[in-house]
């Protein structure tokens, strides 16, 4: 989990991607991988493009786009949409 993104939990991204990594490394590197789930959902040119095109399939829900053979930097996407009561308090 993301200690920098409250309330998101990309687990089952990361691991999407760990179970594909062999493949994305070999014949997409440094190209960018939009995870959604379980499912690899499709490899991008840009990270712009990645972008896009999850926020146009997922909308609001959860995705992670990863920079295929960067073991360091990944961008998590998640938005949480405040409530009717107000915007959430911290614990």
């Amino acid at each position: 989990m993301n200690p920098n993104v409250r309330g998101a939990d990309f687990t089952r991204e990361s691991a999407t991607y760990e179970r594909h990594r062999e493949l994305l490394e070999g014949a997409h590197p440094n190209r960018v991988a939009l995870l959604h789930g379980d499912d690899l959902a499709g490899v991008y040119d840009s990270l712009e493009e990645a972008m896009t095109e999850g926020c146009r399939r997922f909308g609001l829900n959860q995705f992670m786009v990863k920079e295929i053979g960067d073991p360091v930097h990944f961008m998590p996407y998640a938005v949480f949409p405040e409530d009717a009561n107000g915007p959430r308090e911290e614990n």
